[in-house]
């Protein structure tokens, strides 16, 4: 999380922070999606 508060201000500024963290949030929910479906996939 606050590897993504780094890259959006030094890409987008003082913007780029708070647009950062809900992106972020996106971003992990998207991988642990995949991880839980990853997960039944292997136990039935």
């Amino acid at each position: 999380m606050f590897f993504s508060l780094l890259v959006g201000a030094r890409i987008a500024g003082l913007g780029g922070v708070f647009l950062s963290v809900p992106i972020a949030g996106v971003i992990i929910s998207l991988f642990e999606l995949n991880k839980l479906q990853a997960d039944q996939k292997e136990h039935g």
